[in-house]
């Protein structure tokens, strides 16, 4: 009996200062991690109840029945509950954890629940163990049940560690299997060699929880060293398990707003005292393994609920520093704070990335310090607008053809058609079209511009040739392109090669090229020239909307200008008359003009007094054209 007490003693020691070593540990919010913390906390429970309840039998009640039942039933109990842990952690650490809502969670559990309570009822059934009065042990038909049931656990944990063939399986497996044949060599020592009862059972289910802490939890590698919590790479471990499980989590995000400055002033071991102080507040009211350093100016911290993301923005953006001093000189540090709440399966992980940068894009038209951006409102709307438009570019991606609506433009002197204008067509959820220029916005942040100009491009020559466009009279075809798409090396061999397949010759093809200081204006103009050299003509549009450079784009060799709807609506209202003077700028660098949004009657009667413009576009000349309207349009024509 005292030996059976100095290895569970010594069991007990051993476990608790693996449980203080692994408290210390700055450990992710992991589900293998808490599925370690279960089994750390219920080894060390179990082992202690087992000692505590061996003492009572030896000192305090020696004669006593009940603890004679009571100190059989514990170590039954605890092996049942240890292997089902073991189990569970085993799965969680091949990445394929047992999801708690599916019917196969209850088949992990049952075989345990039930030899349990086939044990706490044994010294009434005598199935598994009963003492007679004199307190002599009787082993029931039973009694091999719970090491059978132990085993199985372990097999199935050795089973999902071979068989899981992801990262170091063969590495996992084989540790996963040595430690499950350590218990069983203490099994075979203590019942057959020795015969005792539980003799070195708790002693090697100490060494197994100790082995995998050793291997697997003994790690700081996602720490981030100037905030004291965690780093990008954990975040994203984290952020990733959270999808992977379809947890309902929230994420209150903090920046520095005017983090540019404070870096040219401050150190780089200065700057580390200000990031580790911000870091300190939000462990403090947060969590320790909540808090994020994603970036340089960018911590998050993860919370269960929004509510809780609430509460804790209203305590740090009163307690952060608004403030700091460095070299005698005192900086102000502004800080901005948005929020995102996600339910199951609502999103997936990479459209969360996307929201979490649209979210910092419009904190930069934030102009108060310290307000709270969630998503709801007019942010949500657009950004879920957003998202839509990248799903649906995965799927042009994934199928290399999109839909293309046309927009008539005739020529402003005979009234006669003179082209069609090719737009992408999406529809927003209410049935709304959903403006180019949003879509391709969405699309350079997504890295698909080059791609997606092809694509269109394209399918706009695909719809000419099987609508016969330039048999109905109209002299051009008008595809939208970005600087990015046109500046491709390859560029003019992709437009010979398409020309040639949908038998479109290229001097009636027409671009529309929006300038967005994407592309050096020498590279540009380089570009543009190989494509008229093809004899394609290419035209600046959106002209008062996004134009940056003036001095540049005036030399650059394009033909046409268009003048965006806005400037036109404006002229037309009677709001501006900048019109007049651009439009006379325009036309002596060379340029014909191509008006676009003449609405109604009146605004056509409104801009012929403008003078010398070429083309005009808009609903008065029949607007936009759906997909399955382009048809029985070209017929009317």
């Amino acid at each position: 009996m005292r030996t059976e007490c100095a290895y569970e003693v010594e069991a007990v020691i051993f476990l608790a200062v693996i449980a203080v070593s692994y408290k210390k540990k700055n450990w992710l919010d992991l589900y293998m991690n808490r599925c370690f913390d279960q089994l750390l906390r219920a080894g060390l429970l179990f082992t202690f109840l087992d000692v505590a309840v061996r003492v009572l039998r030896e000192y305090i009640f020696p004669g006593s029945f009940y603890v004679y039942n009571l100190s059989s039933v514990i170590p039954a109990v605890a092996m049942m509950g240890i292997a089902m842990l073991y189990f569970q952690y085993w799965h969680a650490l091949s990445g394929h954890r047992l999801i708690l809502k599916s019917v196969r969670s209850l088949e992990m559990i049952l075989p345990a629940a039930v030899v349990t309570i086939l044990d706490v009822t044994s010294p009434v059934t005598h199935l598994i163990f009963y003492y007679d009065r004199q307190g002599h042990y009787h082993a029931g038909s039973l009694e091999a049940i719970v090491l059978i049931v132990v085993n199985i656990y372990f097999a199935g944990a050795c089973f999902v560690a071979f068989n899981r063939k992801t990262g170091l399986w063969i590495h996992r497996g084989i540790s996963c299997l040595i430690l499950c044949l350590v218990f069983d060599l203490s099994v075979v020592i203590q019942f057959i060699l020795m015969k005792n009862s539980i003799l070195l059972m708790f002693y090697a289910m100490a060494f197994m929880i100790f082995v995998c802490y050793l291997l697997y939890q003994n790690l700081d590698r996602y720490s981030d060293r100037i905030s004291g919590g965690f780093s990008r790479a954990g975040f994203r471990k984290v952020i990733q398990e959270k999808f992977k499980y379809r947890q309902r989590f929230s994420c209150l995000f903090i920046t520095i707003q005017n983090y540019q400055n404070i870096m040219g002033i401050c150190e780089e071991d200065e700057l580390a005292d200000v990031m580790g102080e911000i870091g300190a507040i939000l462990r403090r009211y947060g969590g320790r393994q909540n808090q994020f350093h994603i970036h340089g100016a960018d911590f998050a911290v993860l919370q269960k609920r929004e509510e809780e993301s609430v509460q804790l923005y209203k305590a740090v953006a009163q307690i952060l520093p608004s403030k700091v001093r460095i070299h005698n000189k005192s900086i102000p540090i502004s800080y901005g704070f948005y929020m995102l709440t996600l339910d199951e399966a609502a999103y997936d992980q990479a459209e969360f990335y996307k929201m979490v940068a649209s979210m910092k894009k419009m904190l930069r038209d934030q102009l108060h310090d310290r307000q709270l951006l969630r998503y709801q409102g007019e942010v949500k709307r657009t950004i879920d607008l957003e998202l839509q438009i990248a799903r649906m570019l995965k799927k042009i991606m994934q199928e290399k053809r999109c839909d293309v609506c046309i927009v008539p433009i005739v020529d402003a002197h005979t009234g006669q058609r003179h082209a069609v204008e090719a737009k992408l067509y999406m529809l927003r959820e209410n049935g709304r079209w959903i403006p180019e220029g949003a879509i391709w916005a969405v699309a350079k942040d997504m890295g698909y511009v080059r791609e997606l100009g092809r694509i269109t491009l394209e399918s706009a020559m695909e719809m000419a040739m099987r609508e016969r466009i330039l048999e109905h009279g109209f002299k051009k075809l008008v595809v939208n392109v970005t600087p990015l798409h046109i500046s491709s090396e390859t560029v003019v061999r992709e437009y010979r090669f398409l020309s040639k397949k949908y038998e479109f010759p290229l001097n009636r093809l027409c671009l529309e090229m929006t300038e967005d200081m994407s592309v050096p204006f020498e590279r540009l103009e380089q570009h543009i020239a190989h494509l008229m050299e093809e004899g394609v003509t290419v035209v600046l549009d959106s002209y008062g909307d996004n134009v940056c450079n003036l001095q540049g784009i005036m030399k650059m060799p394009f033909r046409v200008v268009k003048i965006s709807e806005y400037m036109v609506e404006r002229y037309c209202q009677g709001e501006s008359d900048v019109l007049e003077y651009q439009i006379q700028m325009l036309r002596d660098n060379g340029w014909e003009i191509c008006l676009e949004g003449i609405e109604d009657r009146q605004h056509y009667e409104k801009v012929k007094k403008l003078g010398e413009i070429s083309y005009l576009q808009g609903k008065y000349y029949g607007g936009l054209m759906k997909p399955e309207q382009i048809h029985s349009y070209m017929e009317e024509m």
